[in-house]
């Protein structure tokens, strides 16, 4: 992910920390992170369940933001939810080129097979 701008670095890692949907990470509002707690209402889940995700201390800093989006967009009034699918094509291409496996994403997870 190094070489992904910071923006996605950091929506990327707190993708792969929280495992909540690519969507609910990018369009989530500030306030919705109070005193370590995510809370995510049930109208912005797949499923339509509320979600309740502690955050540890990396993914509280990756949260820390002065706007009122946690990934504001510098294109428009809003999130930023462009980008973030060739990013994660971009990331697993180079991880299939350095690794002895092919990585393949199915069903919003990652595996694993021999090359």
């Amino acid at each position: 992910m190094v070489e992904e701008e910071y923006q996605i670095r950091r929506g990327m890692l707190l993708w792969l920390l929280t495992a909540a949907s690519i969507s609910e990470v990018v369009r989530a509002p500030r306030a919705e992170v109070s005193q370590g707690i995510w809370m995510i209402p049930p109208e912005r889940t797949k499923k339509s369940l509320a979600h309740r995700i502690a955050l540890g201390p990396w993914g509280r800093s990756l949260t820390e933001v002065n706007s009122e989006r946690v990934f504001s967009s510098s294109r428009v009034d809003g999130p930023q939810t462009y980008g973030w699918y060739n990013a994660r094509d971009r990331v697993k291409a180079r991880m299939t080129a350095l690794a002895a496996y092919s990585v393949d994403l199915v069903s919003s997870r990652l595996t694993f097979r021999m090359r």
